[in-house]
């Protein structure tokens, strides 16, 4: 899978920042930013402000704060 090469890719960069991964050597520059681009989406929706319960779990307990603060 692509997704499996990218990791690989990350992690193999991530330990040896100097060197040109094999794993990295596979992609063109702009299809890593795609890569990386899809991987902030998912983030984004599956644990960050763009999932509806992420977004609004914090507003309760700090509105329960600011109305017995």
């Amino acid at each position: 899978k692509i997704r499996d090469i990218y990791d690989m890719c990350r992690l193999d960069k991530a330990w040896f920042v100097e060197r040109l991964s094999p794993w990295c050597s596979v992609f063109s520059r702009g299809e890593l930013q795609v890569l990386e681009y899809a991987e902030d989406l998912d983030y984004y929706y599956s644990t960050g402000y763009g999932r509806e319960v992420n977004r609004v779990i914090g507003c309760f307990p700090l509105q329960d704060m600011m109305d017995h603060f």
